[in-house]
């Protein structure tokens, strides 16, 4: 049995080309989750590879996530994420070309089937974006 709860999400992508000039993309992210009493600990490193566009000749990319957050109460867990994209595997991009983000978060677990996230996110290189806001709205599936 492992000490920590282990999945995997894959994404397949279909792209248009005036959103990502890279059309055909696979991601593959493991997800490393972890409770330490009302501590909460996810490690997800994203795995990227373009398949058609500008980057299909490289190699995987690195897109290293991680979240901590802490349950005030069974529904209110505020916390912080960082995001990074790193480049390929291989070689990584000069720091300068990285894009490194952290964002103050806040989870609401409004009800065990659904759940909301929400934070601004500052970049913290040159090439990252300044700022950036997210939203996201989770269905919790049982299977």
């Amino acid at each position: 049995r492992l000490p920590f709860r282990l999945s995997l999400s894959t994404e397949v992508g279909f792209n248009k080309h005036q959103f990502d000039p890279n059309t055909i993309t696979l991601e593959i992210r493991p997800i490393l989750e972890k409770e330490f009493g009302k501590w909460y600990v996810a490690v997800n490193p994203d795995f990227s590879k373009s398949f058609r566009g500008p980057d299909a000749h490289r190699g995987p990319g690195f897109e290293p996530g991680l979240k901590v957050s802490y349950n005030v109460t069974k529904i209110l867990a505020p916390g912080f994420e960082y995001y990074a994209e790193t480049g390929p595997i291989s070689h990584f991009f000069p720091l300068g070309e990285q894009h490194h983000l952290i964002f103050p978060t806040l989870d609401l677990n409004v009800s065990p089937e659904w759940e909301l996230n929400f934070g601004v996110g500052r970049g913290l290189t040159g090439s990252s974006e300044h700022w950036i806001v997210k939203w996201i709205i989770g269905k919790r599936f049982k299977f």
